[in-house]
């Protein structure tokens, strides 16, 4: 196990799925509990065949090829999750999600534009009411 004194670096944790996604399969190959979004594959142990594990993952993860290369020139995770991010597959994905939930948002205008004032006010009544009795069992 490298400690964070022998690597010069300090531990920044991953902050969002992409980071944490990378994070964990970085960790499983190279037998390490905690990969931070700043730490070098190289310098953590990795080489060429676990490179080349590393992008099998990848690919697995993100259905997103990505040449091996791309480990070599951004060994990071930060690095190497903008990539992922920036990839023409991943891009389609998020306009894909967006436009579903803009149909769905749609669709509920649509839903309450239909209610009449008083179906509206009991919605809304109910919706505070179950607000409240959350917050009571929270609190």
């Amino acid at each position: 196990e490298l400690s964070r004194e022998a690597l010069g670096q300090e531990y920044v944790a991953p902050r969002d799925e992409t980071e944490k996604k990378l994070a964990l399969i970085a960790g499983e190959l190279l037998n390490l509990e905690k990969v931070g979004v700043d730490d070098n594959f190289f310098e953590l142990g990795g080489h060429s065949l676990l490179a080349t594990q590393f992008m099998s993952r990848v690919k697995e993860e993100f259905n997103v090829e990505l040449p091996l290369r791309i480990l070599f020139e951004k060994p990071t995770v930060a690095e190497l999750a903008v990539d992922i991010l920036n990839t023409p597959e991943q891009v389609y994905e998020k306009i894909q999600r967006q436009e579903e939930h803009d149909e769905d948002f749609r669709a509920m205008l649509q839903e309450i534009n239909q209610l009449s004032d008083e179906e509206a006010r009991a919605l809304l009544e109910q919706e505070i009411k179950s607000e409240e009795d959350q917050e009571k069992n929270n609190g």
